[in-house]
């Protein structure tokens, strides 16, 4: 059996072997197989092109004199790393990784999990300045909405709930000096999103 034919019986091998969920040792040994015959063949090819580009040599016949050096064996073609990693991203080894339905993420797949989980995380830290947790948009919104344009007043209750040291005294100071004055109403979607903005600002106290 050459080599392609075996690479065929060793893909279709593990292929089945994946899909019946055999034992990892049944798969390890089985990829072990597959490897070392990309190996050969890999080592073949090599050889061949160095026999193919080898220069040509003049044959000199041996000399009667015992202490004339002996002519030393070819040097064995060896596989390079640049070899090895060509290999791993060949087009041979990708068909390989489709047949048996492997998957290797790539470097967005990999580093989204972390950067979601940190995003998540830097929601959840408190804010010291209320100024800098509320945007451009939401700014304009709160200031036409709920301070009926007032950017004085507006700036100065930011300035008064940055000042309290948790939700529940900048409640008490949102009921006194807030709610009176502009008539908020709760159910109201830009008073909500105010209210969850001063929350933020004592999320973890």
């Amino acid at each position: 059996m050459n080599a392609s034919a075996r690479l065929d019986e060793l893909i279709d091998r593990l292929h089945d072997l994946h899909k019946q969920q055999a034992e990892w040792v049944q798969l390890l040994q089985c990829t072990h197989e597959l490897y070392v015959t990309l190996l050969e063949m890999l080592s073949t090819n090599a050889a061949q092109q160095v026999v193919s580009t080898a220069p040509r040599i003049a044959v000199i016949p041996p000399t009667t004199n015992p202490s004339a050096q002996q002519p030393t064996a070819p040097p064995q073609p060896t596989i390079s790393p640049a070899a090895t990693q060509s290999l791993k991203t060949s087009p041979l080894l990708q068909e390989i990784n489709e047949r048996i339905g492997i998957h290797e993420p790539s470097l967005n797949e990999r580093l989204k999990p972390s950067a979601t989980e940190l995003a998540d995380k830097l929601s959840h830290l408190p804010v010291a300045d209320l100024r800098k947790a509320i945007g451009i948009n939401d700014r304009f919104l709160f200031i036409t909405e709920l301070f009926h344009n007032d950017y004085q007043s507006y700036e100065q209750a930011i300035e008064a709930l940055n000042v309290c040291k948790s939700w529940e005294e900048a409640w008490q100071w949102i009921s006194k000096h807030l709610l009176p004055r502009y008539a908020w109403d709760a159910n109201d979607t830009t008073v909500q999103t105010f209210y969850a903005v001063v929350k933020k600002r004592f999320s973890s106290k």
